[in-house]
């Protein structure tokens, strides 16, 4: 169950005040990934990546420190599928508390992946602030921030050490 409690309180509030808005002009959203562990996005991040892309990013993030990170992938185990993310754990605002994921309802009561109205859900994200997924490829994903995890924390190495102390060794 997908929970907004998860989000840190002032993107929770701007959520809300996103999808309250587009209810109220006949887009319904239903938030379906917030706050994703960094075991998961490890998971995410290794489907549709060839098992010698994922070892040779593996090998990258010790080399540089970042053992934490590799292990999250390694722990995450094979996964097929099509690609979901590009980020690694810890480069993306779900590990946060700064992201969510939302699909359009249609009119069925199902998700509407190739609706136009992300757009608009974008549009009004944007409106209160709030970065829209739509600009790097990710249509049903908005963000409290407007920079990318590497950029906040300067290094994969810093990621690496909040991840760890975030998330625990066990993550």
């Amino acid at each position: 169950m997908v929970k907004l409690t998860d989000l840190v309180p002032a993107f929770r509030t701007t959520v809300q005040a996103v999808l309250d808005e587009c209810a109220a002009n006949g887009l319904v959203l239903r938030p379906y990934f917030v706050m994703r562990d960094p075991v998961t996005q490890g998971r995410l991040w290794r489907q549709s990546r060839p098992g010698a892309e994922v070892e040779a990013r593996i090998e990258q993030l010790r080399a540089q420190g970042c053992d934490f990170l590799a292990s999250c992938i390694e722990r995450a185990g094979p996964s097929c599928g099509q690609e979901v993310t590009r980020a690694i754990p810890g480069l993306s605002w779900h590990q946060y508390g700064e992201a969510v994921d939302c699909y359009v309802v249609g009119p069925d009561g199902q998700p509407d992946w190739d609706s136009p109205d992300y757009a608009k859900f974008g549009q009004v994200g944007e409106a209160h602030g709030l970065r829209w997924g739509g600009h790097f490829g990710d249509n049903d994903h908005l963000q409290l921030r407007p920079i990318e995890p590497l950029a906040a924390f300067g290094s994969l190495k810093a990621i690496n050490d909040a991840m760890m102390a975030r998330w625990g060794a066990g993550a």
